[in-house]
């Protein structure tokens, strides 16, 4: 578990933590500091890093609560001086009104928000309210959810959608996708997909992936591996001295993202005398010492020079 509110110095109005883009984000009330600030959770360990500066993406001391519109990479924040709900950029870059034709609005002592089907949800702490638009007046109309009571009891609300907290869908392909083969098999590596624009570097990246494997002038029976849950994987069962094409894709519950662009490799050439294996090593140096191996580095067939022979070489 990693604690982040350790590295605050000030105590935030209200906080929210955006993995889909990887950012923290809160807002701090009233002079000099006040605003919306953001951070990136690649820059938290532990508590905020002693070197990093969060950004002050909007500055503006009478901010209240906000929700994150993942999706759509932007902070929804209430503005308690001007009554209203903002939008602000990942960036700040952008800030728009959200609520100009609202009637009678109530946006002005707010400690929750949240949205749910395009209509805000939020509490002062003593009722919660929404809001209904109406076609005819083009306006939004503000209506009570639930009373207040003699004392303050609401704290924070929320909706139980997935809109809340997405699942990532990928967008971009991975990329750098290559392949080492033998006569009868393969290791596969890739890179994963690059980040949107604007995304923190500790944004969600856990993929799954799949990867297509075709073989030259074949119609049918094309390989598909799924559920790997790394950067490579081996492709075993392929045959000697053929063509193959090989893709692979990101995925997750949300959907499979594009696929990259294709890697081709010919495998090698069976040996004569087992009709399976190709026959060729390579010579590598690793921390055993001179190893003899297949052409992947995955078998390795014996030791040419240990180490410790190295060393006593390499002295004298």
């Amino acid at each position: 578990m990693l604690v982040a509110l350790a590295g605050l110095l000030y105590k935030p109005l209200h906080i929210e933590v955006d993995p889909y883009n990887g950012y923290l984000f809160w807002v701090l009330q009233g002079e000099p500091r006040g605003g919306l600030y953001r951070l990136d959770l690649a820059d938290i360990s532990n508590g905020i890093k002693h070197e990093v500066m969060p950004d002050l993406i909007l500055s503006d001391p009478d901010l209240g609560a906000f929700t994150v519109d993942h999706t759509n990479f932007r902070i929804l924040v209430s503005s308690h001086i001007k009554n209203t709900v903002i939008s602000v950029s990942l960036d700040g870059k952008e800030v728009t009104d959200l609520r100009s034709n609202t009637q009678k609005p109530q946006f002005q002592n707010v400690l929750s928000l949240t949205m749910a089907n395009g209509l805000f949800y939020w509490t002062n702490g003593v009722i919660v309210l929404t809001e209904e638009y109406h076609d005819g007046s083009k306006s939004y109309y503000h209506n009570l959810v639930f009373p207040g009571e003699k004392k303050p009891q609401y704290i924070t609300i929320g909706v139980d959608l997935p809109s809340a907290q997405p699942i990532p869908l990928p967008v971009n392909p991975p990329t750098g996708l290559q392949a080492i083969v033998s006569s009868n098999y393969a290791r596969a590596t890739w890179n994963i997909p690059h980040l949107l624009g604007g995304q923190g570097k500790g944004a969600w990246q856990n993929w799954s992936y799949q990867l297509s494997i075709e073989e030259k002038n074949k119609e049918n029976g094309g390989i598909l591996l799924k559920d790997i849950n790394s950067t490579w994987t081996r492709i075993s069962d392929l045959q000697a001295n053929v063509e193959y094409t090989l893709k692979v894709a990101a995925f997750t519950s949300a959907g499979v993202g594009p696929w990259s662009g294709e890697f081709k490799a010919r495998t090698l050439k069976a040996n004569s005398n087992d009709g399976i294996s190709s026959g060729t090593t390579f010579v590598w140096s690793a921390q055993q010492g001179l190893l003899v191996s297949d052409p992947t580095g995955e078998t390795t067939l014996n030791t040419l020079i240990p180490a410790h022979q190295l060393q006593v070489s390499f002295s004298t």
